[in-house]
């Protein structure tokens, strides 16, 4: 089989899902609920040391912020006959991280009648062997009471902090429905990317959020994305086709839509999003939340072009987040955006790619009508997805517009595709389950 690539974070997060899955804990959740959450849902479940707090982003009012855990909005799901062994993976972010403000997490808890900490040493201590090497080892070093370091122990003897665990506190007991005494709740934070730095020799964050492919094509993986989503098998569709998963911006520059040449006017509140209550970046430069990827997606595009990259074929999985949801909370989506130019590659090679991953996704009723109206793409190559009744499914592709390639310094014919995985996902569910009149 040909190598395929696999971005190196989300190869590291595949790592430690499958240690804890291993053990005997379960995937609750890999990526998709939602990251901006009520400002009291921004809690405290166990007390992390300072080394590892997280200050929320909060967004326009204040209201609302990006989440800086994974387990509070979550945990009160888990309830359920003992022991309770799950795990979430997704992203949390961080204020003050200017520039890099988005960290992939997992955390996860165990619960069970009387758990000491020899019996949770002794799981994280497996879990390590299946991360690094079976010469691995695991122990639990003191912050403070009942809060700990998880150190591993590596082959050569080298020592990482892969991460903190606690007694959850009396609100992590109630949410978890926990309450009696005899219950312990162990919680654990693992920041994912510190694991990657490490299992792939990295050097920084800055390196490990590089989007040129030279820097992306460092870990090859033929094993599909560890997880059962619809946003996994379309990973791995893309894949195995060729193309290679980047991490865009998840908090855009004042004038991305416009150099996008997508700012339209006031009313379409596709082109802005909710805004930020402090700006990011080093300058302040970045203000808002992504309405859809595709901004993102160009300045990859243009940074591999001036990299003198002759082929790229690329495509980013994240949240985009709409305004004016109920009670002013956004209305939070999983955008699915690719990107593609290259000698071999025009208009007709990349619609044929939409072609083949729609039918790859179960969608084989599917149809594509041109329209010259969405004034970021060339006119002349462009289509809206439609399904057999001619509504639409929430996609479109063609090619980047002159003015959106002029402005990002991208000199040759370039082509992008936005989907939402949503309708997509109800596409694909209510044709494998259609039954034909004839046949009930």
């Amino acid at each position: 089989m040909d190598k395929i690539t696999r971005h190196p974070l989300y190869h590291t997060a595949d790592i430690l899902k499958r240690a804890f899955l291993v053990n005997g804990f379960h995937l609750y959740d890999n990526g998709n609920s939602p990251e901006a959450v009520s400002e009291d849902k921004t809690v405290e479940l166990y007390a992390l040391p300072e080394e590892a707090a997280l200050r929320p982003i909060k967004l326009e009012e204040g209201r609302f912020a990006l989440r800086t855990s994974l387990l509070p909005t979550e945990l009160s799901r888990m309830k359920g006959t003992l022991p309770v062994k799950e795990v979430i993976c997704g992203r949390v972010y961080n204020e003050n991280d200017k520039r890099l403000p988005g960290h992939m997490y997992l955390e996860g808890v165990f619960a069970d009648k009387g758990i000491v900490v020899k019996d949770w040493n002794d799981l994280l201590d497996r879990a390590a062997k299946e991360i690094y090497g079976i010469s691995a080892s695991a122990s639990l070093e003191p912050v403070k009471k009942d809060i700990f370091r998880i150190v591993i122990q590596k082959n050569k003897g080298d020592k990482i902090i892969l991460g903190y665990t606690g007694y959850g506190n009396w609100l992590a007991k109630a949410l978890l429905g926990a309450e009696a005494d005899e219950i312990k709740v162990w919680l654990f934070t693992i920041d994912v990317d510190s694991t990657a730095l490490d299992l792939h020799h990295i050097e920084s964050r800055e390196a490990l959020y590089s989007n040129l492919l030279k820097n992306l094509k460092i870990c090859m993986e033929t094993a599909p994305a560890c997880g059962n989503t619809f946003a996994d098998k379309a990973s791995n569709l893309l894949r195995q086709k060729g193309y290679t998963e980047y991490i865009g911006s998840r908090i855009y520059e004042a004038d991305a839509y416009i150099k996008m040449n997508m700012f339209q006017g006031e009313w379409d509140t596709n082109n802005k999003g909710m805004t930020l209550v402090k700006p990011l970046g080093i300058n302040g430069e970045n203000i808002w939340l992504p309405t859809v990827l595709t901004p993102g997606l160009e300045q990859v595009i243009s940074e591999n072009y001036r990299a003198g990259e002759g082929t790229v074929k690329i495509f980013d999985i994240g949240h985009t987040y709409l305004p004016g949801g109920s009670n002013g909370k956004p209305t939070e989506k999983i955008a699915l955006s690719i990107g593609a130019y290259g000698p071999e590659i025009n208009a007709k090679s990349f619609k044929a790619d939409m072609d083949q991953l729609l039918d790859g996704l179960g969608i084989s009723n599917h149809f594509f009508i041109p329209t010259d109206i969405p004034i970021p793409y060339d006119k002349k190559n462009c289509w809206l997805v439609l399904d057999e009744t001619m509504s639409y499914l929430e996609g479109n592709f063609g090619g980047i517009g002159e003015k959106a390639r002029g402005n990002y310094g991208i000199g040759v014919p370039a082509y992008m595709a936005n989907f939402e995985l949503r309708p997509l996902e109800e596409k694909a569910a209510s044709e494998y389950y259609f039954v034909p009149p004839e046949s009930e």
